[in-house]
């Protein structure tokens, strides 16, 4: 059976106030999240929360689900090209949920 795992990756960058969930199979791969798992796993957000997404607008590529960081916090840049999220509040930054792809 899987069950949600509170680590990160090596290939996310190390923020150790980030915490992350997501579920692997016995051999350790990450597995798809479902739409409950979701649900669970957001269930604490504010409603003003943005939705934040690892990825890029032109839909290039289209994959499930893989991690979710609830309670982020959005960062947004000057130009909109170099946005941050992080695992703490910090003056200009905004709750945040953050989805990364499988």
């Amino acid at each position: 059976m899987n069950t949600p795992t509170n680590e990160t990756p090596d290939e996310i960058p190390d923020d150790s106030s980030l915490e992350s969930y997501y579920l692997t199979d016995q051999a350790g791969h990450m597995q798809e999240l479902t739409w409950g798992e979701l649900k669970r796993l957001a269930a604490d957000q504010p409603d003003a929360a943005k939705v934040v997404l690892s990825s890029d607008p032109e839909g290039n590529r289209f994959v499930p689900l893989g991690m979710v960081s609830p309670n982020a916090h959005f960062v947004p840049s000057p130009d909109g090209w170099d946005n941050e999220v992080i695992g703490k509040a910090r003056p200009g930054s905004t709750p945040c949920l953050l989805l990364w792809p499988l």
